[in-house]
């Protein structure tokens, strides 16, 4: 911290010498001038001394080290100078904090401004950044971001806890859509400040980031028209407008309060729900002709009392909905697990009746003839051996067939079925259909084709045994030969 506060000292003289003065946020610091060598060169030396590791000094467009820095003095025509002072050094703070370094007041005002196209920080927004401004006299900032004089420390302070949390970036753009080529990133709570001097003119800058983070939260979809950040408001109104304002706005610390207890309090619960009742008033009370920016500060107070007077009966209504809902999916579910149930019974029943004809046609049709006539179970007629084997061919047929028809049947409806519950749940969330509908179907496909697999292996036995009808029956006799009471 010591050779920043040093290095910030030695520049000053030379930040008041430039013509030209580029203070950027991540890369370095350049200075322009043109003055008689003899006049800056003593500054120069001191600075090649001490940071020769991250300055650079040009003359005329050639760069000067140290060595030569004399070779040059007593120059009588004036020279145009160049420094550049790299500010990779200073990202990281004593306690490991991220730190962006302005050495002038016009870099950090332009880097705010920079930012309130909702442009993401390439910084790690879940830790406190620090931004040290040289020379602002005072400090100011939040949870996670912090503006210092450069000569300052960091100061320690307690956060206010009483006020209510804003929503996360993700929070927000599961809600918002955003189309853009570039990435936007919509992060109100990473700019509330809540500590310090909020009324010095070095915070209007952040405040209107601030504001226009918290305003963006209440839009539909954000997108670039023409080169500029536009909004769609869908309320009773469809509303396209530009996001920002091209006249700065004068935030009161009450303005700013009520946008930002609006945007906590949509967040909190329900979201899209308490988003579409401020945005209905929203559509009304603002003009075409305003940015979403001046219009959310001007009317969000009377937006946010009537969606609170509103919410209690739109969640009782939704509640109702809700419950009608969810009874047309329990129907729904009691209709496919009749049909399922359906479906077993005719495996069921289809199977009994097969067996039990092929009981009665070798029970009472052909055995006796059978057994009159002993020399057919040796030698059986050719007739005889088809009409088993169509018959066997007959159950094969008979299971593919009714499997074929059962399958499709049942994945038709439940595709139909699905994609109904789909189209038509406003208020069940995909996980209560999933346990309501889901997992009942699925079990009642396990009990279905378990039954499936038991009829298989049943017509296949009964295929093979009419199949084999005759060389089956006879090693069944030849086997009851052997004992003396088999005939």
């Amino acid at each position: 911290m010591s050779d920043l506060k040093n290095l910030t000292n030695s520049l000053l003289p030379l930040i008041s010498l430039a013509k030209e003065v580029h203070d950027s946020f991540n890369s370095s610091l350049v200075l322009i001038g043109k003055n008689h060598v003899d006049a800056v060169s003593p500054l120069f030396e001191t600075l090649l001394v001490t940071y020769e590791n991250y300055v650079s000094v040009e003359f005329d467009g050639d760069i000067v080290s140290l060595d030569n820095l004399q070779d040059i003095a007593g120059t009588v025509e004036p020279a145009e100078w160049k420094i550049t002072v790299g500010k990779s050094p200073f990202k990281r703070t004593e306690t490991d904090l991220q730190q962006i370094v302005f050495f002038t007041k016009q870099g950090y005002e332009e880097w705010c401004q920079s930012i309130l196209g909702l442009q993401p920080l390439s910084l790690d927004v879940e830790n406190t950044v620090v931004i040290s401004v040289a020379g602002i006299g005072c400090s100011f900032g939040g949870k996670f971001i912090t503006v210092r004089d450069l000569a300052e420390d960091v100061p320690e302070v307690s956060q206010d806890t009483e006020k209510p949390d804003l929503p996360t970036s993700e929070q927000i753009h599961c809600l918002i859509h955003v189309v853009s080529d570039k990435i936007l990133k919509i992060n109100p709570r990473f700019f509330d400040l809540s500590w310090g001097k909020l009324e010095s003119p070095l915070a209007q800058p952040l405040k209107h980031v601030f504001v226009t983070h918290l305003a963006a939260s209440l839009a539909h979809e954000v997108y670039f028209k023409n080169g500029e950040l536009h909004a769609v408001l869908k309320g009773t109104k469809r509303l396209e407008l530009p996001l920002l304002s091209a006249v700065c706005c004068n935030l009161t610390p009450a303005m700013i309060a009520h946008l930002r207890e609006a945007v906590s309090w949509i967040y909190d619960e329900r979201a899209e729900t308490r988003h579409r009742l401020v945005s209905d008033r929203l559509s009304i009370d603002i003009s075409p002709q305003q940015s979403l920016v001046i219009g959310a500060l001007n009317n969000i107070s009377d937006a946010v009392k009537q969606a609170r007077d509103r919410y209690g009966f739109v969640v009782m209504e939704r509640k109702d909905a809700y419950y009608k809902e969810l009874r047309d999916l329990l129907k729904d579910v009691r209709s496919q697990a009749d049909l399922y149930a359906a479906k077993v019974r005719d495996l069921v029943t289809s199977l009994q009746r097969d067996v039990l004809a092929i009981m009665v046609l070798l029970g009472f049709t052909l055995l006796p003839k059978i057994n009159q006539v002993h020399d057919s179970l040796i030698a059986p007629s050719f007739e005889m051996v088809m009409f088993f084997r169509v018959l066997s061919g007959y159950f094969i047929i008979s299971f593919v067939l009714q499997a074929c028809s059962h399958c499709r049947d049942l994945s038709l409806s439940y595709k139909e079925g699905h994609d109904w519950l789909t189209l038509i749940h406003d208020y069940t969330s995909q996980k209560e259909l999933e346990d309501n509908f889901e997992k009942p179907i699925k079990r009642r496909k396990i009990t279905f084709y378990f039954a499936l697999s038991v009829s298989f292996v049943c017509y296949v036995g009964l295929a093979l045994t009419t199949w084999y009808f005759f060389e089956l029956y006879g090693r069944l006799q030849y086997i009851f030969s052997f004992y003396p009471n088999a005939n």
